[in-house]
């Protein structure tokens, strides 16, 4: 501005402003007001077809955000620069919370959009490059198994896993017990039907799934069984049951497996039952490991009391 030129407000009032201001005080709103009755509709210049809203000082932009350098190709310099300039800062996102609106936006606009190889091919090469890539190919620790282990049991009982099959070979969710007043989780189809029969036994007061946690000894290593369901029948006698298809009791029937495979299989499955009629036996309980072919024993059973 030359020396002697008046600065006066945009909105053609014909006030006069301070240099390095636009509008005169409360003109802008108004201004913005006078602009949305207009109904003016400008699109984003990079050709998306995406309407542009009022800035903070009541203008249109050329574009929408990150729109301006959509498709420009950056060399390896400039992104090693950016990338650089960027590390140890938190992400522009970071802590964000999107509305429904924002998110369908966001989806909408991936629809129909395809990488290119050279795009996979990257992101491929930084996913190896990534600390995090083929943990599942790794051993954990038996400490990290326990804790895996827990916070998924944990996760089943409260309810967190709800009627999704996590496993793609067994069925696994919740049914709601009349005898629990409760959801019970079930891990596979066999499990569901079984309790579904305790439902039916008069006999039977309550029960509880995987109600306990019990060490045994594998390759000189610790490793922890769950027992599939705790029994409480009227007469106050108490049954540990392990539930078991039959084809995991006869080593023919596991299919897709190398010999030695059911070899260790079997052994495994040995250690965990002795574990656990070692573990009734000490708290004065009954331990049976029950297959479908003897399912309908437990629509009328009541073990005999000891005492």
């Amino acid at each position: 501005m030359s020396i002697g030129q008046q600065n006066l407000c945009k909105c053609g009032c014909g006030k006069q402003i301070p240099q390095g201001k636009k509008y005169f005080r409360g003109h802008l709103k108004k201004e913005i007001e006078k602009i949305k009755k207009l109904d003016i509709q400008n699109f984003c210049a990079c050709g998306c077809g995406q309407l542009l809203q009022l800035n903070a000082y009541g203008e249109f932009s050329k574009f929408i955000n990150h729109h301006a350098t959509k498709g420009t190709k950056r060399t390896p310099e400039q992104r090693k620069r950016i990338s650089e300039a960027h590390k140890g800062l938190p992400g522009h996102n970071k802590g964000l919370k999107f509305t429904d609106e924002q998110r369908k936006r966001c989806s909408d606009s991936h629809i129909g959009i395809k990488k290119t190889l050279e795009a996979l091919e990257n992101q491929r090469k930084a996913a190896i490059n990534h600390p995090n890539y083929g943990m599942k190919n790794k051993k954990h620790s038996n400490e990290t198994r326990k804790r895996i282990s827990k916070a998924s049991r944990k996760a089943w009982k409260s309810g967190i896993f709800k009627d999704t099959n996590l496993c793609k070979r067994f069925k696994s969710g919740h049914f709601y017990s009349k005898k629990n007043n409760q959801k019970i989780h079930f891990r596979s189809g066999i499990e569901e039907k079984f309790y579904k029969i305790l439902e039916q036994n008069e006999n039977i007061i309550a029960y509880e799934a995987e109600p306990f946690t019990i060490d045994y000894l594998y390759n000189n290593e610790n490793y922890d069984y769950h027992p599939d369901v705790l029994i409480l029948f009227c007469n106050n006698t108490k049954e540990l049951v392990e539930v078991k298809p039959e084809d995991y009791l006869d080593p023919k029937n596991m299919f897709g497996k190398t010999e030695q495979q059911m070899i260790n299989d079997q052994l495994k499955m040995a250690l965990k039952h002795s574990a656990g009629l070692k573990f009734a036996n000490e708290q004065g309980m009954k331990f049976e490991v029950v297959t479908p072919s003897i399912f309908a024993k437990y629509r009328l059973y009541c073990p005999e009391d000891k005492k």
